[in-house]
Parts: C-alpha cells; sequence; structure tokens
C-alpha cells in the first residue's frame, strides 16, 4: 500500500518532467528524468548522468537507465518541485487508514 502512494507521488513527476537524483545503497547516485515507475518503485531514467563518472566510465553513454527498486537507498526531488503538504496530508490519510 505505501509504495502504491509514492508510485503516485513519482508518476506525478514524470507528467512534469521532473529531473531528479536516486541514490543507491552502494552510494552511486544517478541523476535524470524519470520516464517510468512500477509497484515495486523500479525507475526508468532518461539522460542519466552519474555522480562520479570517473569510477563508473561505463555509464558515461548511457542514454537510459533501468533501477531496480530494491538498490535504492534515497529519492532526491529538487526543492522547488517538492509538493510538502500534498505528501503530509498523503501521510496523514494513509495513517488514518491504517488505523481503521
Amino acid at each position: 500500500m505505501q509504495s502504491q502512494f509514492f508510485q503516485t507521488y513519482f508518476r506525478g513527476l514524470i507528467e512534469r518532467c521532473v529531473s531528479v537524483t536516486i541514490e543507491l545503497k552502494n552510494g552511486l547516485q544517478i541523476q535524470g528524468q524519470i520516464t517510468y515507475v512500477d509497484d515495486n518503485l523500479n525507475f526508468n531514467l532518461v539522460d542519466p548522468e552519474v555522480s562520479d563518472p570517473l569510477k563508473q566510465p561505463q555509464l558515461i553513454t548511457l542514454r537510459n537507465s533501468f533501477i531496480r527498486g530494491s538498490t535504492v537507498k534515497y529519492v532526491h526531488i529538487p526543492q522547488e518541485e517538492l509538493q510538502e503538504e500534498v505528501l503530509i496530508s498523503a501521510c496523514k490519510n494513509e495513517v488514518k487508514k491504517q488505523k481503521q
């Protein structure tokens, strides 16, 4: 149920063509525009850029990137695109649903 909430939120970012930075559990950070997200929070990014291309030269030429949801540690959303009110009210509604 929780992933569905986040999936819906990330789909809103897709519609607005927002570029995000996804930090993986191994420390790698990949920045790009989300083009797809599924129920398992697997992501597709277009024109991905890695945070340290010297450590990951094989990733420099990628045009698209698939990121498995189980490897994601954080998704960094630009401050100007972060809709705090929407997130807070959705989280409160989710807590209410779980208590029922």
